[in-house]
């Protein structure tokens, strides 16, 4: 179902929030709902590089999306098998968020039950959701170059697969 277009977008965006976390707890999968604010530095620092554990990624909590997947969408990506049986599972997929909005190089970092392909359905959906692009979120414009400069945000997100509504 596409969402968007006539609603305030200044009101809208104030409703998206960006946690920071280590460039380490992402590539771990140690995600942690408030990260401490790192320390401001009394000189001016150079910016830790890309992946290295000391770089702070951008985590964004309550995205605004532009475009989520609709019922038939689900009901096509649905494991066929799965399915037939009227079993339900979840994944949970973390993503990157490129700067137009689209989710990329996501990964499943808890799949239930494990190897029912719910996981590797959630990836195919992935490719569905849009959320606003970087350069209109307001906290995101905000971080520091060197948080901006560690990588895209990332988005850690459910993914229910129910077979009745």
């Amino acid at each position: 179902m596409s969402k968007g277009g006539s609603d305030n977008m200044a009101t809208s965006l104030r409703l998206i929030a960006i946690a920071l976390i280590s460039a380490a707890a992402v590539s771990n999968s140690a995600l942690a709902a408030d990260a401490p604010a790192p320390a401001a530095p009394s000189a001016p620092a150079a910016c830790p590089p890309p992946g290295s554990p000391d770089a702070q990624i951008a985590v964004i909590t309550m995205p605004k999306w532009l475009h989520t997947p609709s019922g038939t969408d689900m009901i096509d990506l649905f494991p066929p098998f799965e399915y037939k049986q009227q079993r339900n599972g979840k994944a949970m997929m973390d993503c990157a968020v490129a700067d137009d909005g689209k989710l990329e190089n996501c990964r499943i970092l808890q799949e239930d039950p494990p190897g029912h392909g719910y996981g590797a359905a959630s990836l195919k959906l992935s490719k569905i959701y849009r959320m606003t692009p970087l350069a209109q979120f307001p906290d995101w414009t905000a971080l520091s170059e060197c948080v901006r400069k560690a990588g895209h945000p990332h988005i850690v997100m459910p993914v229910a697969w129910k077979t009745h509504f």
